[in-house]
């Protein structure tokens, strides 16, 4: 039986209030016993409270000089010193092995060390930042006003009916924008126009193939915006909602099947067969989202509960259906998410926290 996870969340704790203790000592050894380099990360702060701190710094050492990993590594260090006087050993040995890196000057930062170096590096680092994404920012601008203005061009040629098809492949290569504002307003687009040209829905399903469920995500999404889509289309997403392995492919397939405007009754079922039960996972692990299984289990039910709102504008049956579904659910971790989600229903507006106390 699995232990409930507001019992489970405790565990991390528990552990650390072992430090300075003998049981520390011996917990210690049998997390080292069974540590992998996968886990290494995960496993810092206890090596650092528990008294492995002597062999834990390098590794920190290593963690704060990547720009990847070193505000995650803060994090731990922040939690080690909270259950171990571990602190001057760790200015001690960062600062003598501080030479400008921005990650080890934000930690001696957090640990309360100041001096001109450390000040220096983190004021130089925040004034080349700022102007860099002010730059960025108006690089990125000019960037998207040019991709608008060819997708009007593209939309242009559909409507006068000159090579359509190419036009249409064409808007879908937009898709892949790292913009996610152009991905929705040309899958808005594509789909004002899918019953004109059914030829849409046929491209859209032919980028599935060969493609990993990373590349083809945003092609879920456009899905959903298909004025007449086919019965395929539907059993396609209900596939995606039940089975693909990445997060935001399943939550692209519920926000699809939502806007889809047919096959209420199915829908409204499978969103709600598709909910996650969150206490399975582990919630004391460190927020790493995606990779976490306990975040993406609240993740993907929160979606969830955004499409059945948006699934109700167009079905009557859905309240008393997630109505029912809450009075039967009443022990799970996140049955507020699902009376937020009721009460914008019934209410028309999303619950705030002011209406709640």
């Amino acid at each position: 039986m699995p232990i409930p996870s507001q019992i489970r969340k405790y565990i991390s704790d528990i552990l650390l209030n072992l430090s300075g203790t003998i049981f520390g000592d011996k917990l210690l050894l049998i997390l080292n016993q069974y540590a992998s380099k996968n886990n290494q990360k995960v496993n810092l702060v206890y090596r650092l409270a528990l008294g492995g701190h002597e062999e834990a710094v390098n590794d920190v050492l290593q963690f704060l000089k990547s720009k990847h990993s070193y505000k995650e590594t803060i994090e731990f260090i922040k939690k080690a010193v909270k259950y171990s006087n571990i602190s001057k050993f760790l200015i001690q040995n960062l600062s003598l092995n501080f030479h400008g890196e921005v990650g080890i000057a934000e930690a001696l930062n957090m640990l309360g060390y100041r001096d001109d170096y450390v000040d220096d590096t983190l004021n130089d680092y925040y004034h080349d930042k700022y102007y860099e994404d002010m730059a960025y920012e108006e690089f990125v601008k000019q960037e998207i006003q040019s991709i608008y203005s060819e997708i009007t061009v593209l939309l242009s040629k559909l409507k006068n009916n000159s090579n359509y098809e190419a036009a249409i492949n064409e808007l879908i290569n937009w898709l892949w924008c790292e913009d996610y504002s152009v991905n929705e307003y040309v899958a808005e687009e594509l789909g004002k126009i899918s019953d004109v040209y059914p030829a849409i829905e046929i491209k859209l399903l032919e980028e599935f193939k060969g493609k990993s469920s990373d590349e083809y995500v945003h092609v879920v999404s456009a899905l959903g915006y298909l004025r007449k889509p086919s019965d395929n289309v539907i059993t396609i997403l209900i596939s995606f909602l039940h089975n693909d392995e990445n997060i935001f492919v399943r939550a692209n397939a519920a926000k699809a099947l939502s806007q889809l405007n047919i096959c209420h009754d199915v829908v409204k079922s499978e969103l709600l067969k598709s909910l996650k039960d969150v206490s399975l996972f582990d919630s004391s692990e460190p927020y790493i989202f995606p990779g976490n299984p306990y975040e993406e289990a609240l993740y993907f039910n929160s979606q969830v509960f955004k499409a059945l709102v948006q699934l109700s504008k167009t079905s009557d049956k859905v309240a008393p259906t997630l109505a029912q579904w809450i009075e039967e659910n009443q022990d799970k971790e996140d049955i507020k998410c699902a009376v937020d989600a009721l009460w914008e229903i019934v209410e028309g507006s999303p619950v705030k926290d002011k209406e709640l106390q």
